[in-house]
């Protein structure tokens, strides 16, 4: 079906890969993830209060280790570990199941969390998410998001597609596999991270607006396509 397409694009650099492996030929187009055409135009200065966003939630057990009752586990002990740390924490579901999942865990670390509940407004999410120093995320999207925002952020990776982004975005060094999560070490690059925000920052809006810029010649592209 693929080789009888006019145009093939996708997200990044590990599904060409893929696609290639399989034996397929036409040309691939890598143009990141379609939801990066909500960035906004300019970057917000960050206050460094000590604001985080945070992201989990389930997927039926689809994740690296097949283990959501562990990832919930880590989420207490990773809230836990920002409330005892002077945190300002703020909860960003995308659905109504990561809204329980999210609770459940700040009921499990004994701590109360502002919930982000307009997560269904894109235009609200983002000044939401803007409003934060950095964030921590699984769901792909939450992670792509706060980047929309300028907000720098740590992958909790869940699935190959979290890593494709990533790769993408030219931030590797901050995706962690959710069958390989350690407190400790993905703390200390929380801390890395807010001790060098302005620099992330700068990183995460050029790879946007590159991004934007592929997406939108792609989208000629289909159009020429679709003329013919």
């Amino acid at each position: 079906m693929l080789e009888r397409c006019e145009f093939l694009s996708v997200r990044g650099p590990l599904s060409k890969a893929h696609l290639q492996s399989w034996g397929f030929q036409k040309e691939i187009h890598v143009i990141g993830d379609p939801a990066i055409w909500c960035a906004l135009p300019q970057v917000s200065t960050k206050l460094q209060r000590k604001r985080i966003g945070i992201n989990l939630g389930p997927s039926k057990g689809y994740i690296f280790g097949q283990d959501e009752k562990r990832i919930l586990e880590f989420g207490a002990r990773l809230l836990q570990r920002l409330d005892q740390e002077g945190w300002t924490i703020t909860l960003f579901p995308t659905t109504v199941a990561d809204a329980e999942y999210l609770q459940q865990a700040a009921s499990d670390a004994g701590i109360s969390a502002c919930m982000h509940k307009a997560y269904l407004s894109r235009n609200k999410t983002l000044k939401a998410m803007e409003q934060q120093d950095v964030f921590i995320g699984e769901k792909l999207h939450s992670v792509v998001l706060a980047n929309c925002a300028y907000t720098p952020a740590i992958m909790l990776e869940y699935r190959t597609k979290c890593r494709d982004y990533m790769l993408l975005t030219g931030q590797e060094s901050l995706t962690f596999r959710t069958d390989r999560l350690d407190l400790d070490e993905i703390y200390q690059a929380l801390i890395a991270l807010y001790g060098d925000i302005s620099s992330h920052q700068r990183h995460v809006y050029n790879q946007m607006q590159g991004s934007k810029i592929r997406l939108a010649e792609a989208a000629k592209q289909v159009y020429a396509v679709c003329a013919e």
